[in-house]
């Protein structure tokens, strides 16, 4: 991970995932983790689904983040079985959890 000197400040990020996509069920995962294109992973060429929010962590590792908080919804425990502690992206994750979403249905 990148160390700060003393005059930078940290860049953290922040991903709102506790919504239930109500308005695109059904989907077979968080919507999150809904597949819309692919990633190398090995030199070999081989290929895996990358999910949306991975487009989103890479991003904001490009910015300076080194941590990001996801903040989940009940149910939602695909999310941090797919990313992890966040070794993927070279970054911290950590996740939130709420009781309910005051966001749209």
């Amino acid at each position: 991970m990148d160390k700060l000197t003393k005059n930078d400040k940290e860049v953290i990020g922040l991903i709102p995932a506790g919504g239930q996509a109500t308005r695109i069920t059904p989907l077979p995962c968080s919507k999150e983790l809904y597949p819309i294109g692919f990633r190398q992973v090995d030199e070999d060429g081989g290929l895996r689904p990358k999910v949306v929010c991975h487009y989103l962590l890479e991003k904001m590792r490009l910015a300076g983040a080194t941590k990001a908080y996801v903040i989940l919804g009940n149910g939602k425990w695909d999310i941090p079985a797919y990313l992890g502690d966040g070794t993927l992206f070279n970054m911290h994750l950590a996740y939130l959890i709420i009781s309910q979403s005051q966001g749209v249905t």
